[in-house]
């Protein structure tokens, strides 16, 4: 843990991910994480978020996908933000399509999950997306 801890706080100064761990505000009993990514060579960033369990389907993956959003639009002035879920994950496509990204294409080998490329969708906003929809 320490050296994964190490690592993220590393990547933070570098400007190279942002890492969020979220807790409940009642008992800070752990909910999930949420991470922001620069793509290379452009305005843009990837956001990704992981809900424990037994915490789906409470709105917990909603909320933290509007903070990344907030926080990269808002603060890292992004112009682009990206997001992907495996094609298989309709509670995340749900929750990416109700924040108005627009699907934009298939990615065959998204992430390797047991040693397997598991095929993605993914999807995009504009800043003028996001700032149409935050009014």
């Amino acid at each position: 843990m320490a050296e994964w801890t190490a690592k993220t706080i590393e990547l933070w100064t570098e400007e190279n991910q942002y890492t969020f761990t979220a807790r409940t505000t009642e008992s800070g009993v752990f909910v999930g994480r949420l991470v922001v990514r620069p793509v290379e060579g452009s305005n843009a960033y990837r956001i990704g978020f992981w809900i424990h369990p037994t915490l789906w389907n409470k709105g917990y993956a909603t909320e933290l996908a509007r903070c990344a959003l907030s926080f990269a639009f808002g603060e890292l002035k992004a112009e682009t933000v990206a997001v992907a879920h495996a094609v298989w994950n309709k509670a995340s496509a749900r929750v990416i399509e109700k924040l108005g990204f627009e699907s934009c294409r298939e990615i065959a080998q998204g992430f390797m999950k047991r040693g397997q490329w598991v095929p993605e969708l993914e999807y995009k906003m504009t800043r003028a997306e996001w700032r149409r929809d935050e009014t």
